[in-house]
Formats: structure tokens, C-alpha cells, sequence
């Protein structure tokens, strides 16, 4: 890519559009591909910024202060030309600091991506998200498989609004190209996790209920596998929500909690509503930022089990992202007097503080065995 001189403001702003390998709620294995084109005739665009919305997470383990990891990788080349070979490649690595990731274009260092992390209810960022393009060039990039973790409440989610920066002259926002989108429809699926945040202080606990939903027909059977990092949050406890025995089901799990794994069956008369089949507890165990995962159990690669006529529907990897902090400490006082009290006045706080829980409400499918 070869740069032209310093021209003026954009006559023909760049375009920006995107594509996802799978749009399912929560999913944690889903490839986003970012588009850009500076069909200008003459002005290079120098930086693009580009909105992620409220709703994704990034994942973690991405988040880190190990250099030389990918976390998006392609290609740029003329307009209207799609087909390889490309003229060149394009890099985004991992670096000492978090957060802060380094552009190759050929192999060569050519700048950094910053991201700012969106959250549940506010948007994230890529600052510099791709090298200049030169005037009549396209250049594209996809994320590792993963990087981006879906938001688990389905909708619509705009990605915008998005700009681009010429060598001289204004910022300018860039729109899809014809014939193309900057938006993500999430669709719901059959094993969710309905919270789509878990922010937790060490030393906590939060539950998550597991269900199945959506159905398109009765079900016989699932089996479900549910992970989490032990080093950050311990399964305290797995409890049935009672009414197995009136749905005529059997329910049971495997699998040691301190494993970072359960694995959870469940197999009965055909049942085809919206419910809750187990609830998880966890305690929070250091501070970091982890992900509670739902995802194919070991049977097969199909987890639930259709019935008239038989049918196996293929689970999608479902995800929660839990927050773990420090808790906040109690202020000390400033200024004031200090007056003698009973120890009933010091203790009865404390007493009230202890039989707080944390809990939060998520879902997923798991199970012990009927007796």
C-alpha cells in the first residue's frame, strides 16, 4: 500500500461494515469481520474508530500482558478487488499493556488500537483500529474466535457511530457500504444465562438457575456442561428446583465442583415449557475478570433431544461475565467525636452485613438423579 501525498478533506468518506459467524446470545465462539473502504480519489485515511456496543464483553483471558497473542488478523487491497491474492496483510497483537495492542501491516509495526471495554449499559471502543488506508483501498480485519463474547440479551445492536480520520481536514462518520450492514441481530437460544453481568465482591456468593427455553417442540433428554476458572470462583452447592418428580424426570450432574466443570443430564417424559432444571451457586474466591460458560456436554455435540419426531438441536457456547472486585471497605470518620458505645450498638451492623448474599438470577440446563 503505497501512500499518496497529503491531499484535502474527504470528498467520498470511507465506509465501514460488518459480519458475524454467529449472532446467538452469549455465544463465546463467535468471529466478527470488520470492513473499511476509502473510496476517495485522492485523500488517505489516516485513523478509524470504531463503537463497540453496550452489551459485548471482550474476553478476558485477550486482556493480558503477554505480548504476541492475535487477536485480529487480514488483509487489504484495492477496491473492488475481493479475490487473493491480497496485496497485503494485516496484524493486531497483544502487548505489555493491557488493553493496548500493536498494528502490523506486512509484518511491520505500524501504530496501536486502543480499547476502552464497554459494559453492560455503556459502549467500548477501538481507537485505531486499522493502518491508513490509502485513497482507492479496502482493508479488512477478523477477530480471533472469541474475542468478542455476544451479548446475552437479544436484539438489535448498532455498531456505531463509527469515523474516520483524513490526513488533513475533519473527522468524518462512515456509514455501511451499499448493500451492507453496521448492525447485529442476537437471537435468543435454547440454553440461556438470562444476567448479562455477574459484579461480585470477593468473598461472595451468586446463583445461577439453569434452564432451557424456546423450545420448538417437547424434549426427552439434554445433557449440559457448565465451566468456570476454580482459581477465580468455587461451585458451593447444585440444587434441583423440585419439581422434577411431578415432570416425571430423572436429574444428575458429574464431575468433582472443584474441577472448574459440571457436567449435567437430564432425561424423562416429553416437556416442551420454559423452566428452570437447576440452580448454581458460586462463591467469588480472588479478584479478576472470569467467564461462566454453558456449553455441549460429553454425550454428544448435541445437548437437548427432540421427540415426534426425533430431533437433536445443537448447543451454541453461552456465556456469563463475572466482575470480581475487591468489596469496599467501610469509611473511616473524618473529624467529629468519638463516644463510648455497647458492644450490642458495634456488633448488630456487622450481624445484619453477614446475611447479605450476592445473588444473581442466569440460565442454563443441569441435574441430579431422581430417586
Amino acid at each position: 500500500m503505497v501512500i499518496s501525498p497529503v491531499g484535502a478533506a474527504f470528498t467520498n468518506p470511507p465506509t465501514f461494515d460488518l459480519t458475524t459467524s454467529n449472532n446467538v446470545a452469549g455465544a463465546t465462539d463467535a468471529v466478527y469481520t470488520f470492513h473499511f473502504e476509502n473510496p476517495d480519489p485522492a485523500e488517505i485515511a489516516v485513523s478509524f474508530s470504531v463503537v463497540v456496543p453496550a452489551g459485548y464483553f471482550v474476553n478476558p483471558s485477550y486482556m493480558t500482558t503477554t505480548p504476541g497473542i492475535v487477536v485480529m488478523a487480514g488483509y487489504y487491497d484495492i477496491v473492488g478487488d475481493y479475490s487473493a491474492p491480497y496485496l497485503g496483510t494485516v496484524e493486531i497483537k497483544t502487548t505489555t499493556t493491557s488493553g493496548i495492542f500493536e498494528i502490523f501491516r506486512n509484518g511491520l509495526s505500524e501504530g496501536s488500537l486502543v480499547l476502552i471495554l464497554p459494559t453492560p449499559t455503556t459502549p467500548g471502543s477501538f481507537g485505531g483500529i486499522l493502518p491508513s488506508l490509502n485513497d482507492g483501498f479496502w482493508g479488512e480485519v477478523s477477530t480471533a474466535a472469541g474475542f468478542l463474547i455476544n451479548p446475552s440479551t437479544p436484539g438489535l445492536y448498532t455498531w456505531g457511530p463509527n469515523t474516520a480520520t483524513p490526513s488533513s481536514g475533519p473527522t468524518v462518520p462512515m456509514n455501511p457500504r451499499g448493500g451492507k450492514t453496521n448492525q447485529v441481530t442476537i437471537i435468543s437460544t435454547y440454553v440461556l444465562l438470562d444476567v448479562p453481568y455477574v459484579d461480585v465482591p470477593v468473598g461472595s456468593t451468586f446463583t445461577i438457575p439453569v434452564s432451557i427455553r424456546n423450545l420448538p417442540r417437547s424434549m426427552n433428554k439434554f445433557d449440559l456442561s457448565v465451566t468456570w476458572d476454580p482459581n477465580l470462583a468455587e461451585l458451593t452447592g447444585i440444587v434441583e428446583n423440585g419439581e422434577q418428580e411431578s415432570r416425571l424426570w430423572d436429574t444428575y450432574y458429574t464431575n468433582p465442583p472443584w474441577s472448574g466443570s459440571v457436567t449435567c443430564y437430564g432425561e424423562g417424559q416429553p416437556w416442551s415449557q420454559d423452566a428452570v432444571w437447576f440452580t448454581l451457586t458460586f462463591r467469588c474466591k480472588n479478584v479478576g475478570t472470569s467467564i461462566i460458560s454453558a456449553e455441549s456436554g460429553v454425550v454428544s455435540s448435541d445437548t437437548i433431544y427432540l421427540v415426534e419426531p426425533s430431533q437433536e438441536l445443537t448447543s451454541n457456547p453461552f456465556a456469563i461475565y463475572c466482575n470480581q472486585r475487591q468489596p469496599t471497605p467501610l469509611s473511616n470518620p473524618v473529624g467529629g467525636v468519638v463516644l463510648p458505645t455497647s458492644k450490642l450498638d458495634v456488633v448488630a451492623p456487622f450481624a445484619a452485613l453477614a446475611g447479605l448474599v450476592a445473588t444473581v438470577s442466569a440460565v442454563v440446563a443441569v441435574k441430579r438423579r431422581r430417586d
